[in-house]
This record gives structure tokens, sequence and C-alpha cells, in this order.
């Protein structure tokens, strides 16, 4: 029988124990609220080396800019909860770099970047409190399903100083990485404004932790000064993470629903 990987399992209970909780939430509700929006951002994708094998190169990452925009949908549970789910779609990029070769008198740099487009189920639990106020705080948590296909990849290298004849060289292989599935643990706050207890727009700050690695890639370097030749095989299995900052414009033509 097939084993499932701990992150997926530990994703799907915490997914099981949301939905008996938005039943336990739900089950006294008579009247229904649905509203469904238009989301566009900015998000900063956050490699984790995880399995990843660098060698003996000193690589580190850096964390590159992408896009977010999705349909979101909130089902009203009770004056205080709400179901919040929809379709998203990120372009979510990662580089890793190598500044540092230890050899004396040769400065450079290596580069190697993938960039993901990334669909998105969102299911997660959302709380206001019932203040009132035109604006408030809207908390969510919960678990995002995403499937990353890999859509591009860049890399690059060259030498800024070198004391002898020296050559910096990093070899991408052909693109055939496989798309993968990742559950992700998602964290957010929204700034809100409600006109009588409706969301009009929204401004959300979100962190999601992804739990699977993805799909394996990687790259061949070749360092040459003098004498001196290093080579590493790189492979890329990591983990990623990601920050994003969105609005969201909720149409009045989009609430269902007394």
């Amino acid at each position: 029988m097939k084993r499932i990987p701990l992150a997926k399992k530990f994703c799907y209970r915490f997914m099981f124990v949301q939905s008996l909780i938005v039943l336990m939430i739900h089950a006294p509700v008579k009247a229904q609220k649905v509203q469904v929006g238009f989301n566009a951002g900015i998000n900063k994708t956050i490699f984790r080396k995880s399995a990843s094998s660098f060698g003996n190169s000193k690589f580190f990452s850096i964390p590159m800019q992408g896009i977010v925009f999705s349909i979101p949908m909130y089902l009203k549970l009770s004056p205080y909860f709400a179901l919040k789910t929809g379709v998203n779609y990120q372009l979510k990029r990662f580089r890793v770099e190598q500044r540092d070769f230890d050899i004396d008198g040769l400065r450079g740099n290596i580069h190697y970047g993938v960039g993901y487009n990334v669909g998105e189920f969102p299911i997660l639990l959302s709380f206001k409190p019932l203040n009132g106020k035109k604006y408030r705080l809207e908390y969510s948590t919960g678990c995002v399903l995403t499937y990353n296909s890999p859509v591009s990849n860049t890399s690059g290298s060259g030498i800024t100083e070198s004391e002898q004849n020296a050559s910096i060289s990093v070899t991408a292989p052909v693109e055939s990485w496989e798309s993968s599935f990742s559950p992700d643990l998602y964290v957010g706050i929204s700034l809100t404004k409600f006109t009588s207890n409706v969301r009009n727009y929204q401004l959300t700050l979100s962190y999601q932790h992804g739990m699977a690695q993805l799909a394996e890639s990687g790259f061949t370097t070749e360092i040459t000064s003098g004498s001196i030749t290093k080579k590493e095989n790189v492979v890329l299995r990591p983990l990623i993470s990601g920050i994003t900052f969105t609005y969201t414009y909720f149409p009045k033509f989009f609430l269902f629903g007394k």
C-alpha cells in the first residue's frame, strides 16, 4: 500500500478538523450570504533548501517577486465566521546565487532561477469581530491546495575580477521537471471596509508555508582559475513558502443570499 507523505497527512487532518468546526458553526445558521470578489497583488517566494544539495558550493537564496490573481468567495457561517475559498493563480519564482568560490583573486557570480505557474484552491476559516465599525480586521487560517507547474528557468555566470586566466560556466538541464502538488498552511490578516456588514474591499497580508517538496531540478557548475578547476552538480528539491499582499474588490452584483 502506498504511504501518504507526512506533510499531506498533516494537512488532510487539519482540513478534517476545520470541516468539523465549520459544520458546528454552520448548523444553527439559517440564512446564508455569499460574497465573490476580484483580487490582485504581489508575492515574494521564499526558498527553503530542504532536500536540495549544493555540494561544496556556497549558494544562497534570493526571494523573488511574482504576481497574484484570484477570485475569492466568502460563505457566511455565522455573524463572526465565514468559509473562505475560491480559485487562485500565482506566479512564484526563486533564485539561488553563488559569489564566493574559495579561490584567491577570483570574483564573480553564478545564478539560477525557476518560475512556476501555481493554481490554488484555498480552504480557509475566516473570523471578523462584530463591532459595527466601517473598517475591521479580518483573520483567516487554513490549508491551500496548490499545483506547481514549472514554466521557465534562467541561468548565467560572470567574472568581475581575476588574477589569472579564469572561466565560470553553468549548464542547466533540458526542461523536463514534473509538476508537483503541495498542501500549504496559510495565515492571513485583512483590513476590510464594510457597509451594513457587507464587504466592499480589503487589503490582505498573508503567509503561506509549503509542506511538500517541489519536483527535482538542478544544474552543473564549472569554475577554472589557473590550474584550479572546481565542478559541482547542484540538485534542487526545495520547499517554498511565500508572503503575499493583495487588494480585493467585492462588486455588489456578486452578493448572494440574505
